[in-house]
């Protein structure tokens, strides 16, 4: 049967997600210097990204939800500083603007575009990027994060959510992602068909067996059409 939906993953498969990330790490830092300098007097930019993970580390329960495992470290952070509790959402805030400030990889948006009139589109991501902030919102008909879903890919429980809010059968979904494990095996596992986004042609893991390699936003239309 033809595909109806395609989904998509955001970080890494839409833009450069490690960019992304360390620009907004250092907008929050210098937030931090110039609000809460008592902090970034005892800490450098890379002492607080250690201390950050370090934090994760200790809260795996958080995982699925990573907005909140961020606020939880700043107000930490913050009570470690004796600072007061609103310095944690005023970061973040100022962390959550900068982390949807993306630079797309070529071909997104007018991939996106074509795409929008033929098929329903979605997100299923494990991220806290914000589509209608990015300003891309109206491409698609439903965007799953972990955190709403209560689990994280490659669970195949949120593939099921999404289909189930696309009101498609899986194998009527496509889903478009770079990760071999969270995105391909979990897709696959789930019955969805599987486009595993590949731009510097990686070696594929063995367990992971996608439908179709993209290495390039312009050839989606023409593999969509493929499975």
């Amino acid at each position: 049967m033809a595909i109806r939906c395609v989904a998509f993953d955001l970080d890494d498969t839409l833009w450069d997600c490690k960019a992304v990330i360390d620009h907004a790490e250092q907008q929050l830092y210098q937030w931090l210097q110039a609000n809460h300098p008592v902090i970034t007097r005892a800490c450098s930019l890379q002492t607080l990204v250690a201390h950050r993970q370090d934090f994760a580390a200790r809260h795996p329960g958080l995982h699925h939800d990573l907005g909140a495992l961020r606020l939880a470290w700043l107000r930490t952070l913050a009570r470690e500083h004796d600072q007061n509790d609103a310095m944690a959402g005023a970061a973040y805030e100022k962390f959550f603007i900068a982390r949807n400030q993306v630079t797309f990889f070529p071909e997104v948006l007018e991939t996106l575009n074509q795409l929008h009139g033929s098929y329903q589109l979605g997100v299923i991501s494990n991220g806290n990027a914000d589509v209608h902030h990015i300003g891309i919102g109206h491409f698609f008909h439903f965007v799953l994060n972990a955190a709403e879903a209560g689990t994280s890919k490659p669970d195949p429980a949120i593939f099921h959510q999404a289909t189930a809010r696309a009101g498609v059968h899986a194998h009527e979904m496509a889903y478009v992602g770079d990760d071999p494990e969270k995105d391909i095996i979990g897709a696959c596992r789930a019955g969805l068909r599987t486009i595993w986004y590949n731009p510097q042609s990686r070696e594929m893991a063995a367990a992971a067996e996608p439908d179709v390699v993209m290495t390039n936003f312009a050839e989606l239309g023409r593999l969509l059409e493929s499975l």
